[in-house]
């Protein structure tokens, strides 16, 4: 079997290295690995949340460095057996016991990432709106200046117009006087869904919900 090498650890760690176990593992390095475990699990836990990241994987490998010694002094124990033979009633309670705060801190680390991940996507969203209402404002000082390109005005559910159905970027009003209608319609759909204004008025809204002023048809 491949050699069990020591847990990583971050440079801010406070605590001791292990050294690599026997193969087999004693059982004064099981006990060692038990007690890494434990102890690292609860520095994770009582380190302010906002400075707990730099620590993940310490506790990950700590519990992956006791889990492997475990199991190979485990299955040294059950080699003892005649071969075939059930393992005896307190093999399966053990290794359950043993594994236990290994499988409690894994499930507070899922939780605790699935709170990462909801946060970061209501910054990506805010700023995905933030966004939105800049390209609306660049585009109501553009409109009044000859030459210059309106920025993309993302839809309302924060979609990019040209990456979702494929739709023109509406970077002057040539391009807008310019679409068809069935490309009216999707813009339309997409800056206003579930809107009822009039078929004719669709254009004028486009122009509109992207912050440029229509000039008036002669």
């Amino acid at each position: 079997m491949p050699p069990i090498n020591p847990p990583w650890r971050s440079a801010q760690n406070p605590f001791m290295p292990l050294s690599a176990p026997s193969d087999p593992p004693t059982t004064a390095e099981v006990a060692e690995a038990v007690a890494y475990e434990r102890v690292m699990t609860e520095f994770y836990a009582r380190t302010p949340r906002r400075n707990r990241r730099r620590f993940e994987r310490d506790v990950t490998e700590a519990s992956a460095y006791k889990t492997k010694v475990v199991a190979r002094r485990a299955g040294l124990m059950a080699a003892q057996y005649e071969p075939g033979a059930p393992p005896p009633p307190w093999f399966k309670v053990a290794v359950n016991d043993t594994l236990r705060p290994t499988r409690g801190t894994l499930r507070r680390l899922e939780q605790e990432m699935g709170r990462v991940e909801k946060w970061m996507e209501r910054i990506r969203d805010s700023s995905a709106i933030v966004n939105r209402r800049l390209a609306i404002l660049c585009n109501k000082s553009r409109s009044t200046r000859v030459g210059r390109s309106f920025e993309v005005v993302p839809f309302q559910d924060l979609w990019d117009p040209e990456a979702v159905r494929r739709l023109p970027p509406l970077t002057s009003r040539a391009v807008i006087e310019g679409l068809t209608m069935a490309q009216i319609r999707d813009y339309y759909n997409g800056y206003y869904p579930g809107g009822r204004h009039r078929r004719a008025d669709h254009l004028g809204k486009i122009y509109e919900a992207i912050g440029v002023r229509r000039r008036r048809q002669v």
